[in-house]
């Protein structure tokens, strides 16, 4: 099988890409990013709102999870869930649909983001090596599709949020 050509080493990789790249594919990578990060800023105050449960939190704890990889406050917040007596099975649903909405935005962050002539879509190529020890095809995307992928981490952060508020932690406006 032969490897696909994933970055011309010799080519200014900046050089037209602001050209190749739509606004309109502009601003859906600009929103997935915005988003990704309102939602893992998010999800270190719904670590800050468990840990404290059923105690207001102060501002000392926030360097605690600030900064921490996604992984960490997932598993922070399934920990805390069993300590607290939560449905494991209903909070791991809610975190697994978190972490799946995240590897879209992951393949954007990590991957070689190649604009294409045709307006509608960009490629996306992996430079992880799959299963067979093969670098995998790259994929194509369209705008529509990433501002979906934005949408869905949106709407799995909210979930597990209005989850948690009507189980009983406290709003995040009762916190400080």
């Amino acid at each position: 099988m032969t490897q696909p050509t994933i970055v011309d080493l010799d080519a200014d990789p900046f050089e037209g890409a602001e050209k190749a790249a739509t606004p309109e594919f502009q601003q859906a990578i600009g929103l997935l990013f915005v988003v990704s990060g309102a939602a893992e800023a998010t999800l270190a105050l719904e670590v800050l709102r468990m840990m404290s449960h059923p105690n207001k939190l102060t501002l000392t704890a926030t360097p605690l999870v600030c900064g921490m990889e996604l992984k960490v406050k997932l598993g922070m917040i399934r920990t805390y869930a069993a300590m607290h007596g939560l449905d494991a099975k209903e909070i791991s649903a809610l975190t697994d649909d978190i972490r799946t909405a995240f590897g879209r935005r992951n393949e954007f962050a990590h991957s070689v983001v190649k604009p294409q002539t045709d307006p509608k879509s960009v490629l996306v190529q992996s430079l992880k090596f799959d299963a067979r020890g093969q670098i995998p095809n790259p994929q194509r995307h369209t705008a529509f599709q990433i501002r979906g992928y934005a949408r869905a981490i949106h709407s799995s952060v909210r979930a597990l949020h209005d989850r948690l508020t009507q189980i009983g932690y406290r709003k995040s406006t009762e916190l400080l």
